[in-house]
């Protein structure tokens, strides 16, 4: 996905672009707790938020909190395709809402998983 992301276009929005709904906080505290069950071991780990203008800070996130944001950023875009509207429209939505949100959460998940798996667990 990260990858897919970086190649959207640059889209325009059209003047009669239809509003994407965004997803409710209940539908991602859904996602969150399914998420949190399905996951295997401890859902919590620490980063590093890397700074060039100040020290860095550490973190704790969380893996389900990561993919349940990826989730409720993607799927207002798959939601407007699904009903009919512009895949222009949806790559507007998924280019934004990359760069300014779940990109950073797909990278810590890419992090804690890649991690796990190379520790065998």
């Amino acid at each position: 996905m990260y990858e897919a992301a970086l190649r959207l276009p640059d889209v325009a929005r059209e003047i009669d672009e239809p509003r994407t709904r965004r997803v409710t906080v209940r539908q991602w505290k859904d996602v969150f707790d399914r998420l949190q069950e399905a996951l295997p071991g401890d859902d919590y780990y620490w980063t590093v938020e890397p700074s060039i203008e100040k020290e860095p800070v550490e973190l704790v996130g969380s893996l389900a909190d990561d993919l349940a944001d990826i989730y409720a950023d993607v799927k207002p875009g798959l939601d407007l395709v699904a009903a009919g509207g512009s895949t222009s429209s949806a790559a507007r939505e998924w280019r934004f809402s990359f760069w300014s949100h779940w990109g950073t959460h797909a990278v810590e998940a890419l992090r804690v998983v890649h991690g796990r798996l190379a520790a065998g667990g």
